[in-house]
């Protein structure tokens, strides 16, 4: 059930970044699901979006380092 409602979510957040491709929360939050899901590329990918758009999210660094861990 958890990994469908986290699939979801991601559906959700891609029409986010589709509506709002400016708005830096949206990549944070669908990168930290990545995180949860395992998924390191795309998570990297998406926190480095983030990071792009606001380089003071301090949450975003901390979340891509966790990737580069695995």
């Amino acid at each position: 059930m958890k990994l469908e409602k986290l699939t979801e979510a991601i559906s959700d957040l891609d029409a986010a970044a589709n509506i709002a491709p400016n708005q830096a929360e949206v990549f944070f939050v669908r990168g930290t699901i990545y995180h949860g899901l395992k998924k390191y590329d795309p998570c990297v990918a998406d926190l480095t979006k983030a990071l792009d758009m606001d380089r003071d999210q301090a949450s975003s660094y901390y979340n891509r380092a966790l990737c580069f861990f695995g």
